[in-house]
C-alpha cells in the first residue's frame, strides 16, 4: 500500500491508519512529498495488525503516501475465510493555516 492519498489544504491533520499484514516485522510510515514524516513509523503487533497515529502539519498541495519501510509485504484480505478490510486511513483536519 502506498498511495498517493491526495493533495491537501494547509493545516494540522490527525492521520490514523490500520493495516492487516501477513508478515511480522514490517514497519510502515507516512511520507509527505517523498519525505518521511517524523514520528509516523509503526510496526505491527504479534497478530499482524499495524496501527499508526500522528498529528502533522501539512502544506497546501502536499501529497501523502503510506510506505512499507522494509520491502514488499502482503495485506490480509480475509481472516478465517471471511473477507475483511485489509487497510484503512483517516485524515482529519484539526486546524487551517
Amino acid at each position: 500500500m502506498k498511495g498517493p492519498f491526495g493533495k491537501f489544504a494547509a493545516g494540522v491533520y490527525q492521520i490514523t491508519y490500520e493495516l492487516n499484514v501477513q508478515e511480522v516485522g514490517r514497519p510502515f510510515a507516512l511520507f509527505a512529498n517523498g519525505v518521511l514524516l517524523a514520528g509516523t513509523s509503526y510496526g505491527e503487533n504479534s497478530q499482524g495488525v499495524l496501527t499508526g497515529h500522528a498529528v502533522v502539519n501539512l502544506f497546501e498541495n502536499d501529497v501523502i503516501t503510506l510506505q512499507n519501510l522494509s520491502g514488499d509485504t502482503n495485506l490480509n484480505a480475509s481472516v478465517s475465510g471471511i473477507g475483511v478490510v485489509a487497510a484503512s486511513i483517516i485524515f482529519e483536519q484539526l486546524t487551517t493555516a
